[in-house]
């Protein structure tokens, strides 16, 4: 797959580069890449107020099962700025 002459890249250092193609993150890197999908805001969670985030982590040749999962988190003031903070955001 050739990269060249696309407007939605940035190279980081030689030969490492990231692109954006509609919600998905593609890192390629030495011959290898990685592609991450950006989650889409829930409407529901929107519309209710409700104070969701959204997480993911990457799986090398595996699988995970998660069941009756509860995350907490904690924003300590003045370290992240307002958008990131009330925003939903990896």
């Amino acid at each position: 797959m050739r990269h060249d002459n696309v407007s939605d890249n940035v190279s980081l250092i030689e030969g490492v580069f990231l692109f954006l193609r509609g919600q998905a993150i593609e890192a390629f890197c030495g011959g290898r890449s990685l592609s991450f999908r950006l989650p889409k805001p829930s409407p529901w969670a929107e519309a209710s107020g409700a104070k969701m985030r959204r997480f993911g982590w990457f799986v090398e040749d595996g699988m995970v099962d998660i069941v009756n999962i509860s995350v907490r988190h904690r924003v300590i003031e003045g370290s992240l700025d307002v958008q990131d903070a009330n925003g939903d955001h990896e």
